[in-house]
């Protein structure tokens, strides 16, 4: 299968370094020279010469932190994109180092992004997908959501060379999804072309193809020239599959010609072992020889391990199907070790058993024998880590659930004390507002009571008064008479 697109490493560094002007009098190097030298390692076109001059100037005692950073990130960035991802590797961790204090700045987050990006291309892809998953983290807490479609992308891709297609899938759709809302053509594209390979894979021929048609004219539009060959690639893996060899062929040539005036050996090592499978398959062996050595020729020019080891495998084919066995088992044997190393568990069981039948053709019965036992020991421990990695993911499913059940009951008695509490507060509230009330009422009694004895004692009042005033009236009526 073709690689798919990974997003632009680095697309993301902001390079806006600023320099600290105050240098001891007696200070090894001044600021000038400094920047002179960088200016140099930078302008250096071999990279040979770039990395010796770099990695020298990078000694230098008084050249500060800022400084340092600006030289790793240089070097890494030469070293990437010249195809030097091991020496990449060395620089983007120094730079991931240096940058610790500040873990969501762009330079310690690219220094962890590329270096997954590195681990992809030289095949190691579960060490790709330890680093993608810290990116990832990071650019969580970042709150970047192109970044995180990016990067659900990149790990896709890792887990589809891994053979893990539910992960893979589950990945190409989480950045599906962020690409609907944050992403553009361009990214509906890349993300159409790496769920076909899914699609191929799982033997869902009609819908890959539509897919890739889809993503195809997209990128045609987009006049994205690497697309249209990513897909023409992927397009002759499907008519391959699906026994259309000439559509087939015409695919992978469509994509050769595009990485042939690129230059992209890496690419064309993996076009050329595409192209020499499919003579295999035709029984067109001599055909295929060229087209499998032209595959481990770029191999070589690209330093990809991964590249190499493929086309190791093809070459064992083709020998083996040729009658040639000393050069069948070589190739096997090599292929074999590069895929122990890569810790490539599905290519070693090819490997195993393409050695135990060049072995028995050869009449090495015993050997043969030991690698087919060797076969079945790699079957049963990639099914048991099958197995535990899927009892890993269902205990982090369910201790997932369980917390979430949790969590929940939680929030419902967290709830629920909120109700009581509020409950309280009206009781408390209506307890006094009644008190309340007892005392307005009780004081409106007691008033009225007061002032009823009040009117009682007045009008008694006026009863005796009027009473002596009569005795009096009376009193002066007797004295006239």
């Amino acid at each position: 299968m073709n690689l798919s697109r990974l997003l632009k490493p680095w697309s993301v560094f902001a390079c806006s370094l600023c320099f600290s002007s105050c240098f001891q009098v007696n200070a090894t190097l001044n600021d000038s020279t400094l920047a002179e030298r960088i200016s140099e390692v930078e302008q250096t076109t071999n990279w040979q010469q770039q990395k010796m001059l770099g990695t020298e100037l990078l000694t230098e005692q008084n050249l500060g932190k800022t400084r340092k950073i600006e030289l790793l990130l240089s070097l890494g960035k030469s070293a990437y994109k010249q195809n030097q991802f091991k020496d990449a590797l060395v620089f983007l961790n120094q730079l991931e180092l240096i940058t610790q204090s500040d873990r969501l700045s762009d330079n310690h987050f690219s220094a962890v992004k590329v270096q997954g990006i590195c681990y992809f291309y030289l095949g190691h892809y579960q060490q790709a997908i330890e680093f993608y998953s810290r990116a990832l983290a990071l650019a969580e807490q970042r709150n970047v959501p192109i970044e995180m479609a990016n990067l659900h992308s990149n790990l896709g891709l890792a887990y589809f060379n891994s053979f893990t297609l539910d992960l893979a899938l589950h990945n190409y759709l989480k950045a599906d999804e962020l690409y609907q809302e944050f992403g553009d053509a361009q990214d509906h594209a890349d993300i159409l072309l790496n769920i076909s390979g899914v699609y191929i894979r799982q033997g869902a021929y009609d819908k890959a193809e539509e897919m890739l048609h889809e993503a195809l004219n997209a990128f045609v539009e987009l006049n994205d020239e690497y697309g249209v060959a990513l897909a023409q690639a992927d397009l002759g893996v499907l008519y391959t599959e699906t026994k259309r060899p000439a559509l087939a062929k015409a695919s992978y040539q469509a994509a050769i010609a595009y990485y042939e005036a690129q230059n992209d050996v890496r690419h064309l090592s993996f076009e050329y072992g595409n192209l020499a499978l499919l003579s295999y398959s035709q029984n067109q062996l001599e055909l295929a020889e060229k087209e499998a050595n032209f595959a481990l020729y770029y191999a070589e020019k690209a330093q990809n391990p991964a590249n190499l080891m493929e086309a190791q495998f093809t070459l064992a084919q083709i020998f083996f199907a040729q009658g040639r066995l000393t050069e069948a088992l070589t190739n096997a044997e090599q292929s074999l070790a590069a895929s122990r190393v890569m810790h490539e568990q599905k290519r070693e069981r090819m490997a195993l058993r393409l050695l135990a039948l060049i072995e028995a053709a050869q009449g090495n019965i015993k050997r043969a024998r030991d690698y087919d036992s060797q076969n079945l020991e790699a079957q049963n421990r990639l099914m048991n880590d099958d197995m535990l990695k899927r009892i890993n993911d269902y205990r982090a499913k369910y201790e997932a659930s369980e917390l979430s059940r949790e969590v929940e009951v939680l929030k419902q008695e967290q709830k629920l004390q909120l109700l009581k509490e509020e409950q309280r507060s009206q009781l408390q509230l209506l307890g006094v507002i009644i008190a309340l009330l007892t005392l307005l009422t009780t004081f409106a009694l007691y008033r009225r009571k007061v002032e009823q004895r009040a009117k009682l004692e007045l009008s008694q009042k006026v009863a005796l008064r009027t009473s002596e005033l009569q005795q009096k009236a009376d009193e002066l009526k007797a004295i006239i008479k």
